[in-house]
């Protein structure tokens, strides 16, 4: 492979099939994403409900969760748990438009 396929543009993006290094900016088919980042801890509280209670409320969340999926947007997590202390688990959202992602931050 040529090396302007593996260089970037000089302006931050990395140069994709077809459009060549140095073209001035980026390729025509990159997506601009925005990711917010939130961070959760589980409430002592919380965790002595009964776990019927406990299953709902994950219920709703993951309602919730699929609701935002259903707009375009990604809604990944993952567990924390063990590797701080403040916090268990967190979420980041991605998605095409910045009002989007701001709007499931509240």
């Amino acid at each position: 492979m040529s090396n302007a396929q593996h260089s970037g543009s000089g302006s931050g993006h990395p140069a994709a099939a077809g459009h060549p290094a140095g073209a001035g900016g980026p390729p025509p088919d990159l997506k601009r994403q925005f990711i917010t980042f939130a961070f959760f801890k589980t409430s002592p509280e919380w965790r002595r409900l009964p776990a019927a209670e406990r299953e709902a409320s994950k219920s709703e969340v993951a309602a919730i969760v699929e609701e935002f999926k259903k707009q375009g947007m990604l809604i990944p997590g993952c567990s924390l748990a063990g590797t701080h202390g403040d916090v268990d688990f967190m979420r980041w959202r991605i998605a095409g438009d910045i009002r989007d992602a701001l709007n499931t931050a509240g």
